[in-house]
């Protein structure tokens, strides 16, 4: 007896894939006052998991004084990775907050003779 394997009609469409739209959020790192003025941040996203695209900055508000919830405003972002290409950014800026304190200060003092 000989196996019978079944005709399977082929058949070819097309489609078309569009962007999809990428939602980046901002969470700010605290710091100490210092020399720079500039507030750290990590990004995140909701890109699909597993695909290589990453948030970055190119610049950002700068926050120099003490305070608590200081806000910090990033702008200038853009998508980088294999994958960035399939993405479409919402929008190049972020906000969000970061706690700056005050540095410890040292003060020495000599006796003038």
């Amino acid at each position: 007896m000989q196996a019978i394997t079944p005709q399977i009609p082929s058949t070819t469409t097309t489609a078309d894939i569009t962007k999809r739209d990428l939602n980046v959020t901002a969470t700010g790192h605290d710091k100490v006052y210092g020399w720079h003025n500039d507030c750290d941040v990590t990004f995140s996203t909701d890109k699909v998991s597993g695909d290589d695209v990453t948030a970055k900055r190119q610049r950002q508000l700068r926050q120099k004084n003490v305070g608590s919830n200081k806000p910090v405003t990033v702008t200038g972002i853009s998508l980088s990775g294999a994958d960035a290409g399939n993405y479409n950014l919402v929008s190049t800026t972020a906000s969000t907050t970061a706690n700056i304190t005050a540095r410890d200060l040292t003060v020495t003092a000599s006796g003038d003779k």
